[in-house]
């Protein structure tokens, strides 16, 4: 009875569609791999962002001590004080970030003084 029902150009049908679907899955991986790779090159280029509101932090304070103020030498004296403790209190809080920031900066190997 099965061979009552065979259809050659069915079968021929199911094989190309059999195909066509191969290929399609393996176009699939290789974009999914193609995505995988375009993400861990985004987050490489991305990953100056990460320093940005440590800095902002940092250079606000940072700048009003090099601006200063424009007030009588007492009050300016007095202000040095404080403003020393601010530098000191953000150096203590924030400086391990300024140290690896550096640090990430002159360690790629690529500078002038790394040639020999």
């Amino acid at each position: 009875m099965a061979g009552l029902f065979y259809d050659p150009e069915l079968e021929a049908r199911k094989r190309v569609l059999a195909a066509h679907s191969d290929i399609y899955r393996q176009t699939l991986k290789l974009e999914l791999h193609n995505l995988r790779l375009y993400s861990v090159a985004m987050r490489r280029k991305l990953s100056i962002l990460r320093w940005v509101p440590p800095l902002i932090a940092v250079a606000g304070p940072l700048a009003a001590l090099w601006l200063g103020s424009r007030r009588a030498k007492v009050e300016r004296a007095s202000g040095f004080w404080a403003k020393v403790l601010l530098g000191w209190r953000l150096y203590q809080k924030y400086g391990h970030l300024i140290r690896r920031f550096f640090a990430g900066a002159t360690s790629d190997g690529g500078g002038p003084s790394s040639r020999g």
